[in-house]
């Protein structure tokens, strides 16, 4: 507290820091010498200590690693679901396809046959 009464310029402790000759500089020395610096964290912060190194765990919260299974279980799920939909609606056109192929076949064949029509050959 001294310390930041005799940094300020107009303070009445700097007049009489200064009367009696104390730098301010020089006092700021002795304080630095008494009190170690406040620590600082690394470049890159401190990572916090894991709990149970064989536990997985979440890079942003470390706590969240079941529910993201259950996210990707579920993706995954839907992304099944999802390509057999595909392949049955595929599977469907397929046979809708050939019952016309099929169709078209017999009529063709039935107008082919009908009586009394001439072949022109």
């Amino acid at each position: 507290m001294l310390f930041t009464l005799a940094t300020d310029p107009g303070c009445s402790a700097r007049r009489i820091l200064d009367d009696l000759g104390v730098e301010a500089a020089h006092f700021k020395r002795e304080l630095a010498d008494c009190i170690p610096p406040p620590p600082r964290p690394g470049r890159r912060g401190r990572k916090p200590a894991r709990r149970d190194p064989g536990r997985r765990a979440c890079s942003f919260c470390g706590e969240c690693v079941h529910l993201a299974g259950e996210i990707v279980v579920g993706q995954h799920e839907q992304a099944q679901h999802e390509q057999a939909q595909h392949e049955q609606a595929q599977h469907e056109q397929a046979q809708h396809e050939q019952a016309q192929h099929e169709q078209a076949q017999h009529e063709q064949a039935a107008h082919e046959l009908q009586p009394g029509r001439r072949l022109i050959g």
